[in-house]
């Protein structure tokens, strides 16, 4: 059972988790219009990022309650702490890409915001307004 969550969540979503990983992949322009597009791109799919991660979160919970092994006098509690990290590391492995994926949308997100306000800043400057 707890390879066929990791399964089932990694085949509906696998494809799409690349495809954003992909698009964080590439520089930001320096131009103020095209970086809007490419940030409005990347903002769109923060919500879903963070369904998946939320989801990612509960398989990881689940994962860790069944994995854990049953107490017993020759079983200690480093030996089932162990296991069921090893059993689990996958699904924190995703949890932490997926993670890592919100947190970078979001500091690109924060960089393309202060890398506007510069922009703004050097055309009142500058005498080119606002």
């Amino acid at each position: 059972m707890l390879e066929q969550n990791l399964t089932n969540f990694l085949d509906k979503h696998r494809d799409y988790i690349k495809e954003v990983s992909g698009l964080l992949a590439h520089r930001l322009p320096d131009e103020p219009v095209p970086m809007i597009e490419q940030m409005k791109l990347l903002i769109g799919h923060r919500a879903r990022i963070a369904t998946l991660l939320a989801e990612m979160n509960a398989l990881l919970d689940l994962a860790e309650y069944e994995s854990l092994p049953q107490k017993t006098r020759n079983v200690t509690e480093l030996d089932r702490t162990t296991q069921q990290k090893k059993e689990v590391r996958d699904y924190r492995m995703w949890r932490d890409i997926l993670y890592g994926i919100m947190s970078s949308i979001d500091s690109t997100r924060s960089w393309a915001q202060s890398a506007l306000a510069f922009e703004k800043t050097h055309a009142i400057f500058d005498g080119e307004g606002a």
